[in-house]
């Protein structure tokens, strides 16, 4: 702007309008003061120096022409100008808002994710020390088991009580104590008829005949499968029971007869798989492998397998194998010697413990358990006589069991008093 009085005119600049007409071609009168003029350069020769398109990083429309200084709209383009500078920051703060969410969230995620990657690698090592103390626990169960095997297997058994040992005398009746301290001699590795030496494996259990005529006896089924799970049937193969004629749960020493109950499982002590002992004609194979235990035997040194009722000591031998075998099983007697007098029973159950558990081992050792026989004992049915086209088998130990004479009898009875 320059003044436009009467002794003021452009050369007094230095310079007139015309000596500018090539980068300024108009002269504008200025409405609010008119002493002063405006000289606006031409439109084309604007540039970003007389007019900016960028204000802060903001890209702002251009508005210069001929009427940019123009009073009556300089206010208006300012305002306009203004506002686009407004729109344009918000909108950089909300984009940089939003970015710095974006970033948030996703931090947030990821320490999150680390967050469940802690937790989660704490609990796998929480469960593999678990896992290594439960193993620890039972290796120590374990050791502690084997090493009790080896003292038990190391250790003579104790001496009998008092007069325990004139049970075994010339005439006399064994007892429930008795029989468990022969069984015990037996399973310690002294058996009289196996010339000792080893301990019984763990396969064969030689059953208490208190614990056996308990579980014969008790009514509730809870506490016998219990005692099952006690006596680790699932590890057994052959089971020897000792069957006493009473039935008073009340009082010991009660009975006045002994059998012998033989358990072995399916496959185990018989040359055909699907042989079952004691099992009468018509019955099926499904019936007789449905538990432990398959097969049974049954000796009676009274009856000699003659198939006759064999009064308390069968019904409870059928009771005892029903239950171990986990549902109803047949038992009928099995061919045997016959006793001479009536007091030899009890040594006639150990003879025949002691050939059958040597008998067992001994064709276990080699791979089988019972030699194929053309016959068997008549009261003895298996699958195959309930089926035809099926050979017979039996026990490896029947004809040895069989072969037992009276002498033989009492010779072991002298041995065990000895030995007692």
């Amino acid at each position: 702007l320059r003044p436009g009085g009467p002794n003021r005119d452009a050369s007094a600049y230095g310079r007139t309008a015309a000596s500018h007409s090539g980068s300024y071609g108009q002269r504008m009168k200025n409405p609010v003061s008119p002493d002063y003029y405006g000289i606006v350069p031409q439109a084309d020769n604007l540039s970003t120096a007389t007019c900016p398109s960028n204000v802060m990083d903001v890209n702002v429309p251009r508005h210069c022409n001929s009427s940019i200084c123009n009073p009556e709209t300089a206010d208006f383009q300012d305002a306009e100008l203004q506002e686009a500078i407004r729109q344009s920051i918000e909108e950089a703060e909300r984009r940089q808002v939003e970015e710095d969410a974006e970033i948030a969230q996703v931090v947030a995620i990821a320490a999150e994710a680390e967050e469940a990657e802690q937790r989660s690698q704490a609990e796998e090592a929480k469960r593999r020390s678990e896992a290594e103390e439960a193993a620890a626990e039972e290796n120590r169960i374990r050791e502690e088991q084997q090493a009790a095997a080896r003292r038990c297997a190391v250790q003579a058994p104790l001496p009998p009580p008092p007069g325990l040992a004139e049970t075994f005398g010339p005439r006399q009746w064994l007892n429930d104590a008795s029989i468990s301290l022969a069984y015990a001699q037996l399973a310690a590795g002294g058996a009289i008829a196996a010339g000792g030496g080893n301990p019984l494996p763990e396969f064969v259990l030689l059953m208490d005949p208190a614990t056996a005529f308990w579980l014969t006896l008790q009514e509730d089924l809870d506490q016998v499968e219990e005692v099952k799970g006690v006596l680790k049937l699932q590890d057994r193969q052959l089971v020897l029971c000792p069957i006493n004629d009473s039935r008073d749960g009340g009082k010991a020493d009660a009975g006045t007869h002994w059998t012998l109950l033989v358990c072995w499982d399916r496959g185990c002590g018989s040359g055909e798989s699907t042989a079952s002992s004691s099992l009468p004609p018509g019955q099926s194979n499904s019936q007789s492998s449905a538990g432990p235990f398959s097969r049974f035997c049954y000796y009676d040194s009274l009856l000699g397998g003659s198939g006759t009722s064999g009064g308390a000591n069968l019904a409870q031998a059928r009771t005892l194998a029903s239950r171990l075998a986990g549902r109803d099983v047949q038992v009928l007697p099995d061919n045997c010697p016959n006793q001479t007098n009536c007091f030899d029973c009890g040594i006639y159950v150990l003879l025949f413990s002691e050939i059958i558990a040597r008998a067992f081992i001994e064709s276990h050792d080699r791979g089988f358990g019972a030699q194929p026989s053309p016959y068997a004992s008549k009261t003895s049915w298996s699958f195959a006589e309930a089926h035809d086209g099926w050979s017979h088998s039996q026990p490896v130990w029947q004809s040895r069991v069989e072969s037992v004479t009276p002498m033989e009898v009492s010779v072991r009875r002298a041995r065990y008093f000895e030995s007692f």
